[in-house]
């Protein structure tokens, strides 16, 4: 397994920048994606599986009671919120493996009182389950909520790293063999590389990876901004699809 490192030590959460990397979403341009709200203010970003449940990160709603959430669904720019409709959380559920401290399995449920109504602006991605491998130089697109005011759903273009790149080694550099003791694990089909377009910083907490029109992956952890060298790290949602199909359906 991957180990990640801790939360206070890597974390950027606050510094996405909007450049020429970022384009603006369009409405109905990614209708799955939602924002999910702690006492109604926005904290992260989450996925449409089916039309009472949200895929996000374990990390963004770890020991927050359900009826402090709130689901944002319909909307692309909180300035024209209106189009949008809110809904409260009946549960949630995190991966009985997840990690707070290393976020390994960092995946969690969030389900929905009240099912979704599918439109235009509303609607389910599907997880990709054909295999937990993914290909190193494949292109991805990153969907995620603007982090300085929050208003605004952005994407990017990306390519995923191979594999046998993604290992702590090289995803979190000299750091890594301090806290592993030069005893690194191998990489991990848990989680997915990507690269960082330039001048790009994703602080987007379970911002979406969008792989031929299927859902792969949701982000953990940013180590460093602005940096080729260094990856996103994301949940690989096909390595936990089994346990996110047992338990939305139930």
């Amino acid at each position: 397994m991957l180990h990640l490192i801790s939360l206070t030590l890597l974390i950027s959460s606050c510094c996405l920048h909007f450049n020429r990397a970022d384009m603006l979403a369009e409405e109905g341009q990614f209708p799955f994606e939602v924002s999910i709200a702690y006492k109604f203010k926005d904290i992260c970003g989450g996925a449409i599986i089916s039309t009472h449940a949200i895929v996000t990160a374990a990390h963004c709603i770890n020991y927050i009671e359900p009826n402090d959430l709130q689901v944002f669904v319909g909307v692309h720019n909180f300035l024209i919120f209106p189009r949008g409709h809110i809904h409260n959380v009946a549960t949630t559920k995190i991966h009985p493996e997840y990690e707070p401290t290393t976020r390994d399995y960092d995946v969690a449920l969030v389900k929905l009182k009240e099912s979704l109504e599918l439109n235009a602006n509303v609607n389910i991605i599907p997880i990709s389950s054909t295999s937990h491998v993914y290909y190193g130089g494949k292109q991805g697109t990153l969907v995620y909520w603007e982090i300085e005011n929050g208003s605004s759903l952005l994407f990017t273009q990306t390519e995923l790293w191979a594999e046998k790149r993604c290992t702590p080694a090289n995803a979190l550099g000299d750091f890594a063999v301090d806290l592993f003791d030069d005893d690194l694990p191998p990489s991990s089909l848990a989680v997915i590389c990507v690269g960082i377009p330039a001048g790009l910083c994703i602080g987007d907490d379970a911002g979406s990876l969008i792989v031929d029109k299927e859902l792969w992956g949701i982000v953990s952890m940013n180590f460093e901004c602005d940096s080729k060298d260094k990856p996103l790290i994301l949940t690989n949602l096909a390595f936990v699809k089994e346990w996110i199909d047992d338990n939305y359906l139930n």
